[in-house]
């Protein structure tokens, strides 16, 4: 309720004034606003994360400061984030991507750096008011596994001489910038060594009668700023 005051004054003739005070009284109807100002405490996440990583918490303003919020993720990239509560979160697990790399990964910073998300709040008032904003979600890039470890061949003459070259090892790596290196781990007794340009070559003799096959252990590591790793037998 607003209480004004009105003054009026008039003039007769003469000297004489007269004036008239008087109040009047408006009502003003309280109606429900919608939320404003949606926003997200973080919006980075490293890439490949966890399912259930929390991102960051969602907030938004009223008018109306009794008020409480419901969020809603109206768009969550392709179902790669959710909402638990006023929670940010990743929605899809990370197994199949740790395990595999590629297209197994949804949140691969190498494929795309960012994600577009909708999110909409909806206040308790009579009748409920909504209001719905777009939030950039960016991926940090943190290095990836060296992957698809292998040798193009594994067959050599028993005669073969020294420094023989057996096969070449070939990995994969996402980050395309780095350079990996390839070293055994068992190299048969010293039988066989890997070259600088990644050979497997033959550093020892061998004998078909006594031993038909051999076995070594392969790694290969990457450059990356903390090294990664994978072995093969």
């Amino acid at each position: 309720m607003i209480r004004a005051s009105v003054f009026f004054t008039s003039e007769a003739m003469g000297t004489f004034c007269v004036s008239l005070l008087t109040y009047l009284y408006y009502s003003i109807a309280d109606v429900n606003e919608k939320p404003f100002n949606i926003t997200l405490s973080n919006t980075f996440v490293s890439e490949n994360p966890p399912q259930d990583t929390l991102v960051g918490v969602v907030s938004s303003q009223d008018p109306d400061r009794a008020q409480t919020h419901v969020y809603t993720l109206t768009d969550g990239a392709g179902g790669r984030f959710k909402l638990d509560g006023n929670q940010f979160k990743v929605a899809l697990p990370n197994d199949d991507c740790l395990k595999n790399g590629g297209d197994f990964c949804k949140l691969n910073y190498e494929k795309q750096k960012n994600y577009t998300v909708s999110v909409r709040a909806t206040d308790n008032g009579n009748p409920p008011q909504s209001s719905e904003t777009s939030l950039s979600i960016t991926l940090l890039d943190v290095n990836d596994r060296p992957r698809d470890f292998k040798l193009s061949s594994q067959r050599v003459k028993e005669n073969a001489k020294i420094g023989t070259k057996i096969g070449r090892f070939f990995a994969t790596d996402e980050d395309a910038s780095q350079t990996l290196q390839y070293s055994l781990v068992d190299n048969d007794g010293g039988r066989f060594a890997v070259d600088p340009s990644g050979y497997l070559i033959k550093a020892k003799g061998t004998d078909y009668e006594t031993d038909k096959a051999h076995k070594v252990i392969a790694m290969v590591r990457d450059n990356g700023k903390v090294p990664l790793e994978v072995s093969v037998e």
